[in-house]
């Protein structure tokens, strides 16, 4: 029992370090949304602020940086969803 703990703590720390790393990096929460508009495609980063969607302009030089941090933010909410369900194992295996 001991053992499969030790190895939930170090399944923890490691997707702890992920994140932090991750986050380093850059993250940013959204989607980016495409239109197109007299013969030319813009774009638009859309993230949801109080309940209600939030659309900003992005340029074309910017829109490779910013589905990296989307992308980034993505794998970070898997991480932490990961952390927590490994949490609550290692809270079952400890409690009485």
């Amino acid at each position: 029992m001991e053992a499969a703990v030790a190895h939930l703590d170090q399944a923890i720390e490691c997707l702890q370090e992920e994140v932090l790393t991750l986050r380093r990096q850059g993250i940013r929460a959204g989607a980016i949304e495409s239109y197109p508009r007299g013969g030319r495609t813009y774009y638009n980063h859309t993230y949801y602020e109080a309940g209600r969607p939030i659309r900003r302009y992005l340029p074309l030089k910017q829109k490779a940086q910013a589905e990296a941090e989307i992308q980034r933010g993505q794998q970070v909410e898997r991480l932490e969803a990961a952390i927590v369900l490994l949490e609550q194992a290692r809270a079952s295996l400890t409690s009485p």
